[in-house]
């Protein structure tokens, strides 16, 4: 995971942007935003499936 996407999930999980502002405060659309986070919560699950 790059630390580009680990820096939006943190701040993501601060909550103190809405989406939409997070996702362009990254320059990214909402879609890439919310794409990103299923996919990291997939690896994660994956993860502790092992």
């Amino acid at each position: 995971m790059t630390d580009e996407k680990l820096r939006f999930v943190f701040e993501y999980e601060r909550d103190e942007q809405t989406m939409r502002e997070l996702c362009a405060s990254f320059g990214i659309s909402q879609e890439t935003g919310y794409v990103t986070l299923h996919l990291i919560a997939q690896t994660e699950s994956t993860h502790f499936c092992k």
